[in-house]
């Protein structure tokens, strides 16, 4: 019988992946210690989505959408400058300097006009986020105490299609459906009022953007 924690470093698709053969699943679940050996459900396939949900597999919460308002005291946060800071309030903070939590736009980009003055503000996004077990300021952000719960996406968006669906939304407010129109001097474009090439010439620049995820059915 397999270690459910050999499957940690998987995907959650790879693993299913993983017990296929030829495309075909060959082997039960409870093989895999994921259940109890008796059938549950009627086909295969529902029966390793359902056993898997009880796996922590890699990419589990990657994907979810982080804002400032879901920051939590004592998560720890790394910036695109590699820099690590622990979430303390309504600010972050490091052994050498903080920042406010009110500096970041929702999707955690960063969003001070203060900085103006900088090479890169983008160096100050915040690109991942971790629970840690560390007690100390030093021991909270050490590689063996952290383990990450969110990771950003970064997308190319120089090599984005003219009318992608995408997500944009505005500081503090909700996710707006659009249709990409260009990447232009380090901005994202968006036709607007939802519409796209074939139906305007007109789009404006936002600053919290995604690419739109079809839902799809299990």
């Amino acid at each position: 019988m397999r270690d459910i924690n050999d499957y940690t470093h998987m995907t959650r698709k790879e693993f299913l992946e993983s017990v296929k053969i030829d495309g075909t699943l060959q082997c039960c679940p409870g093989d895999f210690g994921l259940k109890e050996l008796e059938c549950t459900e009627y086909t295969c396939d529902r029966c390793w989505k359902q056993s898997a949900k009880n796996v922590e597999f890699k990419d589990d919460n990657m994907e979810e959408e982080f804002s400032e308002k879901d920051l939590k005291n004592g998560m720890v946060v790394e910036l695109r400058n590699g820099d690590r800071y622990i979430v303390f309030e309504d600010r972050i903070i490091s052994y050498l300097s903080w920042l406010g939590l009110d500096q970041y736009y929702d999707g955690l980009t960063f969003n001070n006009i203060n900085h103006m003055s900088l090479e890169n503000k983008t160096d100050f996004d915040i690109v991942r986020i971790f629970t840690t077990l560390g007690k100390s300021l030093y021991s909270m952000v050490d590689d063996i105490n952290i383990r990450t719960i969110w990771q950003r996406s970064e997308v190319d968006w120089s090599k984005v299609a003219v009318d992608t669906k995408i997500e944009s939304k505005a500081k503090g407010g909700g996710w707006c459906k659009r249709y990409f129109a260009k990447y232009e001097n380090g901005k994202i474009f968006a036709w607007i009022n939802g519409g796209t090439s074939f139906s305007t010439d007109k789009c404006n620049v936002w600053e919290c953007v995604r690419l739109y995820k079809e839902k799809l059915e299990d």
